[in-house]
């Protein structure tokens, strides 16, 4: 095996180099000499790489921080002001839709949710996504069950790790321009996301639990994927995530749903890691998540009247941890 294909085969992933360079050096089963000096040097610019965007983002957490702070200040003065009366708001959520999603679509797929929180009185803000979805699968499914809506939007492009889960190349991009809409929307007291927005619903949680992003009192993830974005964010999650979360996923949900990419992975195998449900290793990243499972798939509310004890318990479970 020569080191382009051993580069190719390994997708660039530091992680999996690094448990291919221990197996292949436990086993003795080395064919080049040359292979383990790339890759030893290839691994080691990686990880140097790494290190620099984790110092970046925490001189951008500073910052953010700063603002923050500043801010704050600036209001209590000017409460001070006023007589120093905080006046009571409502509790405000920022959702985050899947891919092919918008403000329009989400505002169709998740109306039971939305209403029962407009009910309670709890404001919902969508985050609109800033690329177009590439996805022809993904926006022809959508439009199977919703319709031509438009626009098709995404957070990120989603990429494959080696196990063929996950994961995004710009993410630290798109974590700094969601943190920048969650300042300017400010105050936000949680997240709900669905899919690519559970998946990013969870990076912004770990941000805010390490003190790197705007802090958040919960977070709900409806169907997340299985999360190979973790990996390239080890800073979020080598803890445990302290930040009150929910998972909602169905007992039919398989590791390609919902991706809109499954052409993809057409014949490919999927590492599930001994887990049935991507929900389970995504859990794990939590301090006592609490979980709602139900009976069907790939949804943002569960099937008949399961529907109604799910929204019941987000419900009761943001009216909790929110603090307004």
């Amino acid at each position: 095996m020569d080191f382009d294909e051993l580069e190719e085969q390994e997708l660039d992933n530091p992680n999996s180099m690094a448990s291919r360079l221990q197996e292949w050096e436990t086993t003795g089963e080395w064919r080049d000499p040359k292979v383990e000096r790339r890759l030893k040097a290839k691994l080691a610019a990686m990880e140097k790489e790494r290190e620099e965007m984790d110092a970046e983002a925490k001189v951008k957490a500073e910052q953010r921080r700063q603002r923050r702070e500043d801010k704050q200040a600036k209001e209590a003065k000017k409460l001070a002001a006023k007589g120093g009366v905080k006046k009571a708001r409502r509790i405000r959520v920022l959702c985050l839709h899947g891919v092919g999603g918008s403000k329009a679509l989400w505002a169709t797929q998740a109306k039971r949710l939305l209403t029962a929180f407009e009910k309670e009185e709890i404001e919902c803000i969508t985050l609109e996504g800033q690329e177009d979805c590439t996805s022809t699968e993904a926006v022809e499914n959508l439009e199977v069950f919703f319709g031509k809506k438009d626009p098709k939007l995404q957070y990120a492009e989603c990429e494959f790790d080696e196990r063929n889960w996950i994961t995004y190349e710009d993410n630290e991009e798109v974590l700094d321009w969601m943190q920048d809409e969650l300042a300017s929307l400010a105050p936000i007291d949680g997240i709900i996301g669905f899919a690519q927005g559970a998946n990013f619903a969870a990076m912004l949680a770990g941000q805010s639990a390490i003190g790197e992003g705007e802090p958040l009192s919960f977070v709900c993830l409806i169907s997340p994927n299985a999360p190979g974005y973790a990996r390239p964010l080890q800073r979020l999650f080598q803890e445990k995530i302290t930040v009150p979360t929910m998972i909602v996923w169905g007992e039919q949900e398989t590791y390609d749903v919902g991706m809109g990419m499954s052409t993809f992975l057409a014949g490919k195998p999927i590492e599930k890691c001994g887990k049935e449900a991507p929900s389970d290793h995504v859990k794990e990243f939590f301090q006592d998540p609490e979980v709602f499972t139900h009976s069907g798939s790939w949804s943002i509310c569960a099937p008949g009247k399961e529907a109604e004890e799910q929204l019941g318990k987000m419900v009761e479970f943001v009216k909790t941890h929110a603090k307004p």
